[in-house]
């Protein structure tokens, strides 16, 4: 429905698949046929799901449901009808920080890494704000320190839902390029984070690049898996970045899980 890209995956569940389309609407076929079974029209902008969506089934209503952003809003359909959640926010839409990525969920939240930049909590089922993490500080020692923007978690977010700890990949600080306004190692940039969602804070950063001058963002959000090292099995989390390095690090403790440099 129109020429423009799509950087999203699609969803598969119970023979039905779920996707944006490049002009932004989100619709569902049927996986055998291929024939729509329902389609929705965002009311503004093409950003609908850009890098993705996300269903989760609420148990409580019985009811399975879809969440996706829309730049700075945060919709919630049924997943079998199309129709839009009423009791979420206002008819399925809530206003959030402006972002391209998908939501993902934890201990029945609701968890979005917007573009202010912050880690934002809603209730997932009236859609309502729980409380947000400004991820950009001010460094009392460093002059000015907080006159840069960027450091934005637009790559992606993963989730350690066992733990409740939430993993993001970040952007570089603005103004790009030019670093005279921006002194310091502008922290949580061009960095892999681990927040715990349960106590509200940081539990390890680790920074690729500081003061970046190159535009060298981890633009890949981060896989968690698992592997095998002298025999013992160790939870990672790896990212890979536009300096061409393939980062691995022990998930609880930010520590690299091979040399460094």
């Amino acid at each position: 429905d129109n020429k423009k890209r799509m950087q999203a995956n699609p969803v598969v569940k119970d023979g039905l698949i779920y996707f944006p389309t490049p002009r932004g609407h989100i619709v569902c076929l049927d996986g055998s046929s291929g024939k729509l079974i329902w389609k929705y029209e965002v009311k503004r902008g093409y950003n609908a799901a850009k890098r993705g969506l996300i269903l989760w089934e609420d148990k409580k209503n019985n009811l399975l449901k879809l969440f996706f952003t829309n730049d700075d809003q945060l919709i919630s359909l049924n997943a079998k009808t199309g129709i839009p959640i009423k009791k979420f926010g206002k008819n399925g839409i809530i206003k959030i920080g402006s972002t391209p990525t998908v939501p993902t969920i934890i201990d029945d939240q609701l968890v979005v890494g917007s573009m202010r930049p912050a880690i934002e909590v809603y209730d997932i089922y009236t859609g309502k704000l729980k409380w947000k993490y400004y991820l950009r500080k001010i460094n009392k020692k460093v002059v000015n320190s907080r006159d840069f923007k960027g450091g934005t978690p637009w790559g992606g977010i993963s989730s350690d839902n066992k733990n409740g700890i939430l993993y993001l990949t970040t952007g570089n600080a603005e103004p790009y390029l030019v670093g005279v306004k921006r002194p310091g190692k502008n922290l949580y940039t061009n960095s892999i984070i681990a927040f715990d969602i349960r106590k509200k804070k940081i539990l390890w950063y680790f920074q690729e690049t500081c003061h970046d001058l190159w535009n060298n963002d981890i633009a890949g959000p981060p896989l968690l898996t698992t592997i095998n090292k002298y025999n013992k099995r160790i939870d990672v989390v790896v990212a890979v970045t536009k300096l061409g390095n393939t980062i691995i690090l022990d998930r609880l403790t930010g520590e690299p899980i091979f040399d460094y440099k």
